[in-house]
């Protein structure tokens, strides 16, 4: 039995190529795979691979931002939601901290001198003043 996912998927996929006004073989023609591929996707028989359900939504002028919102990995909100940046200097000390040639020493280092900075950069404990 297919999964919510593949069917809201292959739903998107049809509703979008009837819209159109296309057959599955103009679909298929335009994403460039072929038609019992796109009758496999509408019907949900199969998982689509990424790079399929990417050049179906590519030919059909659909966002592919939603296909994570389609197949259930995420809720729309989630991909609403502002993504966190992190300023210049946490991001080089992420990426350094991630290096797997940097010595765990150094990280641990790095860590430490981290967290001295933000204790020394936080606003006086008022519950210390009572």
């Amino acid at each position: 039995m297919p999964d919510e996912g593949a069917i809201r998927l292959g739903q998107a996929i049809r509703e979008a190529r009837n819209q159109r006004g296309w057959t599955q073989a103009e679909l298929a023609a335009a994403a460039g795979t072929s038609v019992p591929t796109i009758n496999r996707c509408e019907n949900a028989k199969t998982a689509t691979k990424p790079p399929i359900a990417r050049a179906l939504f590519d030919a059909l002028g659909l966002d592919p931002r939603s296909l994570p919102v389609l197949l259930g990995y995420v809720t729309a909100e989630e991909m609403a939601a502002p993504v966190r940046v992190l300023d210049p200097i946490t991001e080089q000390v992420v990426t350094l901290l991630i290096d797997p040639e940097v010595s765990p020493t150094l990280a641990d280092e790095v860590l430490a001198f981290a967290r001295f900075r933000q204790r020394e950069s936080a606003p006086p404990d008022s519950s210390a003043e009572r």
